[in-house]
């Protein structure tokens, strides 16, 4: 109303500033830095970023980079890996994405800020309660790492049972330092961060790995996403330069791990083979050896300018673009993977576990790193994510709460009383093995594929899919909900359910239908037919037998009878694999569920999460795996191994969970599968 009746030259300020303001909309979110300078300029002040965020624009700008620093000093390695001539030699370089997305990033985090537009979540915790928490979390953190740096300092691990170091479980290159290092600046550790920074910034690739292994190899894989993300996530916080420096000398050494004659990696990269040239992608290796590297080589790529790294990791992604339909199960890479000769249909084994999971969470991962720009990796996740929905994600069959509680009133009173449903909305993902005549769905779920929940979930997020959300949000609860099944509080590696009958959907008969053509069919010696028919029945799920049951299955007491062992809670077949080795992708899926959907009570499952492992797994020198997650709490027989990943994931996702959400943003990080933060808008 006040425009309409002031002056006309009134209007020409009021409107330029809107015009200017709304410009800022489209450009906020900048395509890059000068790719010639090794560090992106720090940024001033983001306060339009808040504005729009009232306006209820999509998503922030990211946060600015911290202004670089130089308290760290830096020693070179004794040999520089450049100088080596590449034997299979590149002629084209596939440069990092630039330009313009196709489709703007959308707001990942959930936002927590109140404005007239939106309401905030409702609290259950209080500030203080969640102070308080962090504080324990920290507490637990401290208490290993000081035995870390007392006892096992330059050491791979330290032994929480017996307190001695235990050197080479990761090649002799201070593993539990590298993965800790993002850690200690998040939780305020200043001074423990520096001196490992320290350290860090000084290590000789060449004369400790010569130590070390006598010259021989590592693995390519684990040295990525662990000692090369951990200098990057930390000069990502820091701003320390010695510590990028110190990410580039590694990546040079990592780089010529793809010196081989189809440009692939090694899975294990040997310093005397790489010397000579002799070295080969293998012929059997898992499909997450080779598939999650590209995280850490492209960030690497954005901090220094150097394109190689990018490129090196790229025509991992071209193949792994190439070959997602040629495998028995077409959408999804088996376990194992002929690298070597390029073939995806060697293995039928497919799984969202180990061997194969983190290559699939790189999908949506590489997406948001790359501002969208590259869209081979959305059409990847899509046909890999429908896929994995189709034939690996199922329900288990549970009792209602209701039903659970009355079965021993009802047996004692010898009576039957209606029962209302109210089984919890949980999902796990299972295994397959594709066969000539027919698809084994085996409901063996592990814990390493834990991580399935926050897939999904960011998929759903960057890519506007409301159902992988909801899956997503299914499957974290589902992990949660097998914590608190068992007597120690924690989840076994390896544990078989019971799913809902196949029939509830009406997949049995279909599955019979297509079994009952493919036999007719082979009869008829029509081989070509049946292998369209067998490629269409995977694709389009209609042979599957198996899919995501959105229906509450009912619950079969003479089902569970037959098939259920009673020592256990309802819905579980066995235990194949009862041990708690620390892991951390149950808590990791419950924290980015919490950060992408705000919903409160998965601070408070996070929390009894917490405080059962702790319980579970403490010593006086730290945190140990368990051997046995059926033993109760106070009963558990500890291994001797605290291994990296619980500083580098599962206490730093306790830690962020119970901490202001602007901390690690996921608008402004993205987190590798190793769990250390990216800074995304590089």
């Amino acid at each position: 109303m006040v425009l309409i009746l002031a002056p006309r030259r009134r209007l020409v300020p009021v409107v330029a500033l809107f015009t200017f303001v709304f410009v800022l909309l489209f450009l906020r979110r900048s395509d890059g830095y000068d790719y010639g300078a090794h560090v992106p300029p720090s940024s001033s002040s983001s306060s339009s970023s808040s504005f729009f965020s009232f306006l209820g624009g999509s998503a922030p700008s990211p946060q600015p980079f911290p202004p670089t620093s130089e308290r760290v000093p830096f020693r070179n390695s004794s040999f520089d890996w450049t100088d080596v001539d590449q034997h299979f030699p590149i002629h084209s370089m596939i440069p990092l994405p630039t330009g313009r997305p196709r489709r703007r990033i959308p707001r990942i985090q959930h936002d927590f800020s109140p404005s007239f537009f939106r309401t905030t979540t409702t609290v259950t915790t209080t500030e203080t309660e969640l102070e308080a928490r962090r504080a324990a979390v920290r507490d637990v953190f401290v208490q290993g790492w000081k035995t870390y740096r007392d006892r096992a300092w330059g050491q791979d691990e330290v032994g929480p049972v017996s307190g001695e170091p235990k050197k080479n479980t990761y090649g002799g290159w201070a593993v539990t330092l590298f993965d800790s290092l993002d850690t200690l600046w998040i939780m305020g550790l200043k001074d423990e961060f520096y001196d490992a920074a320290t350290y860090a910034a000084q290590v000789d690739w060449a004369a400790e790995k010569t130590r070390a292994e006598g010259g021989g190899g590592f693995n390519v894989l684990d040295t990525t996403v662990r000692h090369l993300a951990g200098l990057l996530s930390a000069f990502d916080l820091s701003g320390e330069l010695a510590l990028l420096r110190k990410a580039t000398e590694l990546g040079d050494l990592l780089y010529m791990a793809f010196d081989t004659p189809n440009r692939l990696p090694a899975r294990w990269a040997n310093l005397n083979n790489m010397r000579a040239g002799t070295q080969m992608a293998g012929d059997h290796d898992p499909s997450a050896a080779t598939g999650t590297l590209a995280l850490e080589f492209a960030h690497l790529s954005q901090l220094t300018g150097d394109p190689r790294y990018f490129d090196a990791v790229a025509r991992v992604t071209r193949v792994l673009q190439r070959t997602q339909h040629q495998s028995l199960l077409p959408g999804m890479w088996p376990r194992l993977v002929d690298f070597r000769n390029e073939r995806v249909d060697t293995d039928n084994a497919f799984t969202l576990g180990a061997t194969a999971g983190s290559l699939y969470e790189y999908l949506p991962k590489m997406h948001a790193l790359l501002g969208g720009r590259d869209p081979i990796y959305e059409a990847m996740y899509r046909r890999a994510a429908e896929t994995a929905a189709r034939h690996i994600v199922f329900r288990p069959m549970l009792p209602s709460d209701a039903a659970h509680q009355r079965e021993e009133e009802e047996q004692e009173r010898g009576e039957q009383t209606p029962i209302q449903p109210s089984r919890p909305r949980i999902l796990f993902t299972g295994d397959v093995y594709v066969h000539d005549e027919r698809i084994d769905h085996i409901p063996e779920t592990q814990q390493a594929a834990c991580f399935a929940g926050g897939f999904f979930a960011l998929g759903g997020r960057l890519f506007d899919l409301d159902h992988h959300l909801d899956m997503g949000d299914q499957l974290a609860r589902g992990c949660a909900w097998a914590y608190d099944a068992f007597p120690a509080g924690v989840m076994p590696e390896v544990s078989t359910l019971i799913p809902c009958s196949r029939s509830s959907e009406g997949n049995e008969q279909a599955t019979d239908t297509a079994s009952a053509d493919i036999r007719s069919k082979k009869s008829r010696g029509d081989e070509k037919k049946i292998g369209r028919d067998h490629r269409k029945a995977l694709e389009d799920g209609s042979g599957s037998g198996s899919g995501v049951h959105l229906d509450e299955c009912p619950w079969d007491p003479d089902r569970w009878a037959g098939e259920g062992d009673p020592r256990l809670r309802k819905g579980f077949k066995n235990v194949k694999d009862p041990r708690y080795l620390l892991r951390p992708e149950a808590i990791e899926s419950v924290f980015l569920l919490y950060r992408m959907t705000g919903k409160e009570d998965l601070r408070d499952i996070a929390w009894r999460m917490f405080q059962a492992t702790v319980n579970a797994t403490q010593t006086p020198h730290g945190n140990a795996a368990i051997d046995d997650v059926t033993a109760h709490q106070g009963g558990t027989n500890k291994i001797d191994s605290m291994e990296s990943h619980w500083f580098a994931q599962t206490l730093k996702y306790y830690y962020l969970i119970f901490s202001p959400p602007d901390l690690i943003s996921l608008d402004d990080f993205v987190l590798n599968t190793e769990g250390h933060p990216f800074r995304l808008g590089i």
